[in-house]
């Protein structure tokens, strides 16, 4: 899934697997929550 696009030169960071591991059920759905209004062009 795209959440939103970025400039070919915009560094990104991965997220690795201890990353992962630290987010909680609540973090995740928060930011999919958060993806969600963002992708519908309401935030």
């Amino acid at each position: 899934m795209v959440i939103q696009r970025l400039s070919a030169s915009a560094p990104v960071r991965y997220l690795t697997q201890a990353d992962l591991a630290g987010l909680s059920g609540q973090v995740v759905y928060r930011y999919r929550e958060l993806a969600n209004v963002s992708q519908s062009g309401g935030g």
